[in-house]
């Protein structure tokens, strides 16, 4: 679609005849007319169809969804929790010690010497690790954490290029949050 000024909107002729060539013509001077008329009904069906579609996906979410709460309590899971996201709901397990677990944004932020990322482990987490990672996802650093309770690790700028980075803390091999942090020059 081509905006032809600040209030009208039109196609591009030659691009909608090769996917509708029986609604563009071309004159004896080589103008080419778009019969926008009959392009209403192909919208509105298209429109269905992917309503369709979407209400389709929709129950298979909701459908899933239901499987995996049955499947945890079959399994006696010990805790299932539901975390809302920008574009839809996510289903994930987690135990109760590593919901309570939490990762704190690092100080300072963006850094250029060094920074303190501070966390908190509840005393039943048998294992736990703090993963810094670059923007490919490749893991750069894998550092245990033994302290319970609140703590914290101090990252150098010198084990690092600058650039950006996500850390994230491990419980139990499980993930309970990643957040970005930025080296700088």
């Amino acid at each position: 679609m081509k905006k032809t000024s600040a209030f009208e909107y039109g196609f591009i002729a030659q691009e909608l005849k090769e996917v509708f060539p029986e609604l563009v013509t071309q004159d004896k001077e080589g103008y080419y007319s778009i019969n926008y008329i009959g392009l209403i009904p192909l919208m509105v069906e298209a429109l269905k169809e992917q309503n369709e579609q979407n209400k389709t996906q929709q129950a298979e979410i909701d459908s899933l969804k239901k499987v995996v709460m049955v499947l945890a309590k079959e399994s006696n899971l010990p805790h299932i929790r539901t975390t809302a996201s920008t574009d839809s709901e996510s289903t994930s397990l987690q135990t109760p010690a590593v919901t309570e677990c939490r990762l704190e944004q690092n100080t300072p932020n963006p850094f250029n010497h060094s920074t303190q990322i501070r966390y908190y482990l509840p005393e039943n987490i048998n294992s736990a690790y703090l993963c810094i990672y670059d923007m490919q996802g490749k893991q750069l650093k894998q550092i245990a954490l033994t302290q319970r309770g609140e703590g914290a690790e101090l990252i150098s700028a010198s084990q690092l290029a600058p650039g950006m980075y996500l850390y994230a803390l491990i419980a139990d091999g499980q993930e309970v949050d990643v957040k970005r942090m930025i080296l700088t020059e």
